[in-house]
């Protein structure tokens, strides 16, 4: 009978350690991944693995729960009750009622299975997982923090370039991308480990080698920090840092620790040159008063935010839709008579720069109640959680929660994978430390046949979300491979022959319309589709996909490409109302206007 009884608890066991597993997967494996065949190499492929380990660790979870237990404690609140499933469930049912009146139902769907599925992870990570074991994967960001950083440091000094840059940026800032791809996103990623690496460096219990080791994983991720030149990143560290230590020191090792941490980073700033000079001209900014230089444009994003909640007060333009709202709200803004940056080298906003505004634009004021209402939840758990623990536990926990704060009001970091996840693991650890250490009142609900019906009803949910999360990520890596094939195949016709064979335009156009069908929220695909056209001779189909590209996503080239198509089958009037738009939105795009037709804009843009 012994034996019996102990069989079927070690034959469940293994599911909650194959979801721990995919959850090591995904901290360790996703930042590394790129996908070169893909048009979109880097953040797509992170994000589509991202939430597929994700899932596949919950329904492990879900699973291990409905045969048995997992790691949740027997006998707990129902899940309804728990602050995670509060905090974070509202605040997507508000962004899903935007699908009913959003004018972008495309990026909306799309948007809304990103946020649903990270919604999920970090309910289900927290119910599922001890904060010591989460605590764990939090470490493990060092790892692949440190791996990043290397490869960045690597970049910077010319030491080793894995990709191949357009217009010669690795020589340069947009260079030290690592395999984040872009230099905002390797920063962004990097400012966690960061602190992961000072919490537990703070550890009594860490002896001296393991010192050694974060000592090392400090030094290198701060570095390449540095080495981004992101100041929005360096920022967060310097904040996150001074909170951490203030927090689990007296007040005046605080301010000791404090004034070491600003000198830390006053050393950085002096050894890294480039970095040096950007931080000499951000204080120039500073000095006369040129506070959209110093944010480096990021007022245009952030006053088009403002003015979509303006437009769409209660639900906002719809989760996702910023980006397909921004060149309207920066239209109108420009007929209002706004002075926006002139400075910008790509003045299309897809994001807001700024995640509490891009809350408001997306979500309208229901969102932003719903945030507040997170916020405060997220709030309490720390203040009765971590609060209680270690010191050294505390001041991790509000370190890190200041430096979010500072990224998430000048980048975006809840946008793209690699920074996102590690947040959602934060948070997840946030909570359950709450749940363990100050347990909310209320009678717990006991192992039985509801908890069991609901265990089994999860599971079977999460098994069909990770059969259509496989076929959508199949989908959106195929149109995008679809989009490098189409573009490598152009550019080498077009450099040997100056022209394109029939024979591939109709490769191109039949490998696109695939795109089309696989990703009808990517507006490259059209764009692409449309600029097939007329290499093909077929200027007036052109004009069809282009207005199609426009209503889906409307960026200055695609009002630049459109004019040329139309002018091309003799819509003249319609053609400089197509550049009078891109050129309104991208001033550079002036020199590409026929001169034809250039000194008539200022005239359509006045009438405008």
């Amino acid at each position: 009978m012994s034996k019996r009884s102990r069989s079927p608890r070690q034959s469940r066991e293994p599911l909650a350690l194959v979801g721990y597993g995919l959850i090591w997967a995904l901290v360790l494996a996703v930042p590394l991944v790129v996908s070169p065949t893909a048009l979109d190499s880097f953040r797509l492929p992170k994000l589509l693995l991202a939430e597929w380990l994700g899932l596949a660790s919950l329904a492990s979870f879900a699973l291990a729960a409905a045969l048995g237990r997992g790691e949740a404690e027997e006998g707990g609140l129902p899940p309804w009750r728990r602050r995670v499933l509060m905090a974070a469930v509202p605040l997507a049912l508000v962004a899903t009622l935007g699908l009913a009146t959003t004018e972008h139902p495309e990026h909306v769907r799309q948007a809304l299975a990103d946020l649903w599925i990270g919604v999920a992870c970090l309910v289900g990570w927290s119910l599922a997982l001890s904060s010591k074991r989460l605590g764990w994967l939090l470490g493990g960001l060092g790892v692949s923090g440190s791996l990043l950083a290397l490869l960045g440091i690597l970049q910077y000094h010319d030491l080793y370039r894995p990709f191949g840059f357009a217009r010669g940026e690795e020589a340069g800032r947009l260079g030290v991308s690592s395999l984040a791809g872009n230099t905002g996103d390797l920063a962004a990623f990097l400012v966690l480990p960061v602190l992961v690496a000072q919490w537990r460096l703070a550890a009594p219990a860490a002896d001296r080698r393991g010192r050694l080791l974060w000592g090392a994983v400090l030094a290198l991720c701060l570095y390449g920090l540095a080495v981004t030149q992101t100041l929005t990143g360096l920022v967060a560290v310097l904040v996150g840092s001074v909170v951490l230590w203030a927090a689990r020191l007296r007040p005046r090792q605080a301010v000791a620790a404090g004034a070491g941490a600003l000198l830390a980073v006053v050393l950085i700033v002096l050894a890294v040159a480039p970095l040096r000079e950007r931080v000499a001209r951000s204080a120039d900014f500073l000095a006369e008063g040129k506070i959209d230089a110093l944010v480096s444009g990021r007022l245009d994003g952030w006053r088009a935010a403002l003015w979509m909640v303006g437009e769409s007060p209660v639900l906002g333009v719809g989760h996702g839709a910023y980006r397909a709202e921004f060149a309207r709200a920066k239209l109108a803004l420009l007929d209002e008579g706004v002075e926006l940056y002139p400075g910008h080298v790509d003045p299309f906003f897809a994001n807001a720069h700024n995640e509490l505004l891009e809350a408001g634009a997306e979500w309208g004021i229901l969102g932003w109640v719903a945030l507040g209402w997170a916020l405060w939840l997220l709030g309490r758990a720390v203040a009765r959680g971590a609060a209680r623990r270690s010191r050294e536990d505390r001041g991790f926990a509000l370190g890190a929660l200041a430096a979010v704060a500072v990224l998430a009001l000048g980048q975006f970091p809840f946008r793209f994978a690699l920074a996102a996840y590690p947040i959602l693991l934060l948070g997840a650890w946030l909570f359950r430390v709450a749940a363990e250490d100050a347990p909310e009142p209320g009678a717990p609900w006991q192992a039985g046949g509801p908890r069991r019906l609901l265990a089994w009803a999860v599971t079977l949910a999460l098994a069909l979300a990770l059969v259509g999360q496989t076929v959508r990520s199949k989908d959106r890596i195929g149109a995008s491979k679809r989009l490098r094939v189409v573009d490598v195949v152009t550019a080498q016709a077009v450099s040997a022959t100056g022209e394109i064979p029939r024979q591939i335009l109709g490769g191109n156009l039949r490998l696109l319309r695939q795109a089309r069908t696989l990703d009808p929220a990517d507006v490259t695909v059209p764009a692409s589709l449309a600029a097939q056209h007329l290499l093909a001779g077929s200027p007036r189909r052109a004009v069809a996909v282009y207005e199609e590209a426009i209503a889906l996503e409307p960026r200055p080239e695609l009002y630049l490409n459109l004019g040329r198509a139309l002018l091309t089958i003799g819509e003249r009037e319609r053609a400089v109302e197509a550049f009078s738009d891109a050129v309104r939105l991208a001033p550079r795009l002036r020199s590409q206007v026929p001169s034809t037709v250039r000194r008539e804009l200022p005239k359509v843009a006045k009438n405008r």
